[in-house]
Protein backbone atom coordinates (compact mmCIF):
# COMPACT_ATOMS: atom_id res chain seq x y z
CA UNK A 1 0.00 0.00 0.00
CA UNK A 2 1.38 3.40 -1.06
CA UNK A 3 0.62 6.44 1.06
CA UNK A 4 1.90 10.00 0.65
CA UNK A 5 1.47 13.11 2.65
CA UNK A 6 0.12 16.19 0.91
CA UNK A 7 3.42 18.06 1.25
CA UNK A 8 5.59 15.27 -0.16
CA UNK A 9 3.05 14.59 -2.92
CA UNK A 10 3.24 18.23 -3.92
CA UNK A 11 7.03 18.14 -3.93
CA UNK A 12 7.00 14.97 -6.04
CA UNK A 13 4.58 16.54 -8.52
CA UNK A 14 6.69 19.69 -8.73
CA UNK A 15 9.87 17.66 -9.22
CA UNK A 16 8.28 15.62 -12.02
CA UNK A 17 6.95 18.79 -13.67
CA UNK A 18 10.37 20.49 -13.50
CA UNK A 19 12.10 17.40 -14.90
CA UNK A 20 9.56 17.22 -17.72
CA UNK A 21 10.13 20.90 -18.55
CA UNK A 22 13.90 20.36 -18.46
CA UNK A 23 13.70 17.47 -20.95
CA UNK A 24 11.29 19.35 -23.24
CA UNK A 25 13.53 22.44 -23.17
CA UNK A 26 16.64 20.32 -23.80
CA UNK A 27 14.94 18.62 -26.77
CA UNK A 28 13.88 21.97 -28.25
CA UNK A 29 17.39 23.37 -27.81
CA UNK A 30 18.89 20.31 -29.51
CA UNK A 31 16.44 20.70 -32.41
CA UNK A 32 17.27 24.41 -32.62
CA UNK A 33 21.00 23.59 -32.68
CA UNK A 34 20.55 21.11 -35.54
CA UNK A 35 18.38 23.53 -37.55
CA UNK A 36 20.83 26.35 -36.91
CA UNK A 37 23.52 24.57 -38.97
CA UNK A 38 21.53 25.43 -42.09
CA UNK A 39 21.62 29.14 -41.25
CA UNK A 40 25.07 29.51 -39.65
CA UNK A 41 27.58 31.64 -41.53
CA UNK A 42 27.86 34.90 -43.37
CA UNK A 43 25.25 35.90 -45.96
CA UNK A 44 25.25 38.93 -48.27
CA UNK A 45 22.74 40.54 -50.56
CA UNK A 46 20.83 43.65 -51.53
CA UNK A 47 17.85 44.92 -49.53
CA UNK A 48 15.23 46.76 -51.56
CA UNK A 49 13.36 49.43 -49.62
CA UNK A 50 9.91 50.95 -50.31
CA UNK A 51 11.51 53.55 -52.63
CA UNK A 52 13.17 50.77 -54.67
CA UNK A 53 16.55 51.89 -53.33
CA UNK A 54 19.12 49.09 -53.04
CA UNK A 55 21.24 48.74 -49.90
CA UNK A 56 24.12 46.24 -49.61
CA UNK A 57 23.52 44.03 -46.56
CA UNK A 58 25.46 41.40 -44.64
CA UNK A 59 23.81 38.97 -42.23
CA UNK A 60 25.95 36.92 -39.85
CA UNK A 61 24.93 33.99 -37.68
CA UNK A 62 27.39 32.59 -35.19
CA UNK A 63 26.31 29.44 -33.42
CA UNK A 64 27.01 29.28 -29.70
CA UNK A 65 29.84 26.70 -29.35
CA UNK A 66 27.97 24.94 -26.54
CA UNK A 67 25.05 24.36 -28.89
CA UNK A 68 22.69 25.98 -26.43
CA UNK A 69 21.01 29.24 -27.42
CA UNK A 70 21.46 32.09 -27.49
CA UNK A 71 23.21 32.09 -30.83
CA UNK A 72 24.49 35.40 -32.20
CA UNK A 73 22.61 37.14 -34.99
CA UNK A 74 23.79 40.38 -36.59
CA UNK A 75 22.38 42.33 -39.53
CA UNK A 76 24.83 44.84 -41.02
CA UNK A 77 23.70 47.53 -43.44
CA UNK A 78 26.38 49.10 -45.63
CA UNK A 79 26.29 52.68 -46.98
CA UNK A 80 24.05 54.68 -47.01
CA UNK A 81 22.50 53.21 -43.84
CA UNK A 82 25.80 52.21 -42.19
CA UNK A 83 24.35 50.58 -39.08
CA UNK A 84 24.00 47.24 -37.29
CA UNK A 85 21.28 45.31 -35.53
CA UNK A 86 21.52 42.41 -33.13
CA UNK A 87 18.69 39.92 -32.95
CA UNK A 88 17.39 37.05 -30.87
CA UNK A 89 15.75 33.86 -32.06
CA UNK A 90 11.96 33.64 -31.85
CA UNK A 91 11.34 30.54 -33.96
CA UNK A 92 13.43 28.03 -35.90
CA UNK A 93 12.32 25.08 -37.97
CA UNK A 94 13.73 23.17 -40.95
CA UNK A 95 13.13 25.95 -43.47
CA UNK A 96 12.61 29.17 -41.53
CA UNK A 97 14.23 31.34 -38.88
CA UNK A 98 12.36 34.26 -37.28
CA UNK A 99 14.34 36.81 -35.30
CA UNK A 100 13.47 39.90 -33.25
CA UNK A 101 15.82 42.88 -33.21
CA UNK A 102 16.81 43.82 -29.66
CA UNK A 103 19.77 46.17 -30.16
CA UNK A 104 20.46 48.86 -32.77
CA UNK A 105 23.60 50.93 -33.39
CA UNK A 106 21.72 54.13 -34.27
CA UNK A 107 20.62 55.84 -37.46
CA UNK A 108 18.21 53.91 -39.66
CA UNK A 109 18.63 50.78 -37.53
CA UNK A 110 16.84 52.50 -34.64
CA UNK A 111 13.70 52.41 -36.81
CA UNK A 112 14.00 48.61 -37.00
CA UNK A 113 14.52 48.16 -33.25
CA UNK A 114 11.95 45.60 -31.98
CA UNK A 115 11.20 44.68 -35.58
CA UNK A 116 11.51 41.21 -37.11
CA UNK A 117 13.67 39.44 -39.63
CA UNK A 118 12.27 36.32 -41.27
CA UNK A 119 14.70 34.09 -43.16
CA UNK A 120 13.47 31.32 -45.45
CA UNK A 121 15.84 28.74 -46.93
CA UNK A 122 15.59 28.61 -50.72
CA UNK A 123 18.54 26.24 -51.18
CA UNK A 124 21.91 25.53 -49.50
CA UNK A 125 23.34 28.84 -50.71
CA UNK A 126 20.32 31.16 -50.76
CA UNK A 127 18.05 32.75 -48.16
CA UNK A 128 15.00 34.88 -48.75
CA UNK A 129 14.80 37.66 -46.13
CA UNK A 130 11.94 39.89 -45.01
CA UNK A 131 12.67 42.77 -42.65
CA UNK A 132 9.65 44.36 -41.03
CA UNK A 133 8.71 46.88 -38.38
CA UNK A 134 4.96 47.38 -38.66
CA UNK A 135 4.72 50.43 -36.39
CA UNK A 136 7.26 52.25 -38.62
CA UNK A 137 5.65 50.99 -41.86
CA UNK A 138 8.85 49.20 -42.90
CA UNK A 139 8.69 46.03 -44.99
CA UNK A 140 11.81 45.21 -47.00
CA UNK A 141 12.98 42.11 -48.83
CA UNK A 142 16.31 40.66 -49.88
CA UNK A 143 17.87 37.59 -51.37
CA UNK A 144 20.98 36.64 -49.41
CA UNK A 145 23.76 34.40 -50.75
CA UNK A 146 26.07 32.36 -48.53
CA UNK A 147 29.59 33.82 -48.51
Amino acid sequence: MLTTHAASGTKLGLTITLLTLFFITSSLQAASFENMDKFTGSWAGIVTDKNDESIRTIFEITKNPSGVPPHQFQLIFKTPRSCRLQAEELLTDDKQLILKFYKASGGFCDKLYKGRLTLDIKDKKTLSATIERKSKNINETATLKRQ
